[in-house]
């Protein structure tokens, strides 16, 4: 599957995610544009809320909130490059709990990858943030609370993941309470 096709996924899912939201309320569907903000967070043109698009192979996930919000999708499948994900995505500390953990490499790999991709989405800042600078601090069933260090300051958010088959989806929030988020 192309890219671009890719990419369209991800794009009808958060259609479908707004159009089944309160954001919509009075909105005709060809008033539906997604625009891209400076820092690269994608938006909803004259829509009061926050969005996030991810895709994978024949997959795509779209979610819109009340406030930031982040999404990915992933394959569960093994990669020949499993040693230097780990090394890039994970702090020393997560690298040693992987290395001692019981479930299989390319399903631990993939669930620290969604974790850490959707809440650096969520931060919806422009350059990349280093993903061992996003510590996973604490797991509650499928619900993870992630910190980040940002201008001297710690910024929690709470990343929770779905699994179906052989995919992931994960989305993140800040850590504090909010009401709506629509996922599609």
């Amino acid at each position: 599957m192309s890219a671009e096709t890719q990419r369209m996924l991800g794009r009808i899912a958060l259609k479908s995610a707004f159009f089944s939201s309160p954001y919509a309320s009075s909105r005709k569907q060809k008033s539906f544009r997604v625009e891209y903000l400076s820092t690269g967070v994608p938006t909803i043109k004259n829509a009061n809320c926050h969005a996030s698009i991810a895709h994978t192979r024949e997959w795509g996930v779209g979610a819109v909130a009340n406030h930031p919000i982040g999404v990915d999708i992933e394959c569960i499948r093994k990669r020949p490059y499993e040693k230097e994900l780990l090394r890039y995505i994970a702090s020393p500390a997560e690298q040693k709990r992987a290395k001692s953990h019981s479930a299989p490499r390319a399903h631990l790999l993939t669930v620290l990858w969604v974790i850490k991709e959707s809440a650096r989405k969520c931060l919806g800042v422009s350059r990349p943030v280093d993903p061992k600078k996003l510590v996973i601090r604490q797991k509650m069933g499928n619900t993870f609370l992630v910190r980040v260090r940002q201008r001297k300051r710690y910024k929690d958010y709470h990343v929770k993941i779905i699994e179906f088959k052989n995919i992931l989806v994960g989305y993140s929030y800040p850590a504090r309470p909010y009401a709506r988020i629509h996922i599609f």
